[in-house]
């Protein structure tokens, strides 16, 4: 796919992130296609690296198969990518074809045709720029709001909680026998009660 495209696009430069048992064979692609110079593989990188390379980027792709929502999609959007999934996956009703992205079968030639088609200008690309942004801002609105509800109904159950176990412990709690009571007062763990009785017993001796 990429040799085809790279004859019509001579500037192209493919960044291939992440690791896997495919590597040997992908650079073995790149080494007989005489690619080298333009096709560079990142290896595992950090999330800054990622996002950093995304920012220099114009076109993300990931056509995987059996794939959920990957956040990767949300970050490419908003970083200003073209950002491209697969029909029919997790990503599928995020991205709205030709709206703020596109969705494409994972087989080479319709990738292949869909990239011609943003390099001749078929599409608007600063409108599909412009609303994937937004789908990402409202998609981090939403996750925002659903912590702050969740948070708020945790905070409620350790209340609940709380109260729950004073009450229990209220029930439970056995009255004090006069040596639990002398000890704190020799002790001086309450020592108003001590000062109390004591100018009560000076008041009863005066009288």
């Amino acid at each position: 796919m990429f040799a085809n495209l790279i004859k019509r696009y001579p500037d192209l430069k493919l960044n291939i992130v992440g690791a896997g048992p495919e590597r040997e064979r992908l650079d073995e692609i790149v080494k007989t296609l005489k690619l080298e110079d333009s096709v560079s593989f990142k290896g595992q990188i950090t999330n800054q690296e990622v996002l950093d390379l995304m920012n220099k980027s114009y076109i993300f792709i990931l056509p995987s198969v059996a794939e959920g929502f990957g956040i990767v999609y949300a970050e490419a959007m908003k970083a200003g990518c073209i950002t491209i999934g697969t029909k029919n996956e997790g990503i599928d009703g995020f991205i709205i074809n030709g709206k703020n992205g596109f969705l494409v079968n994972p087989e080479e030639k319709e990738i292949t045709k869909l990239i011609e088609e943003i390099y001749e200008n078929k599409y608007d690309i600063e409108g599909i720029r412009k609303n994937a942004y937004k789908a990402v801002e409202n998609l981090t609105k939403i996750f925002l709001n659903n912590e702050k509800l969740k948070q708020a109904k945790e905070l409620e159950e350790f209340k609940q909680a709380a109260k729950l176990q004073q009450i229990n412990m209220s029930m439970t709690r056995t009255p004090m026998t006069r040596e639990e009571v002398m000890k704190l007062l020799d002790d001086d763990i309450i020592p108003e009660i001590r000062t109390v009785t004591t100018e009560k017993k000076k008041k009863e001796e005066n009288e």
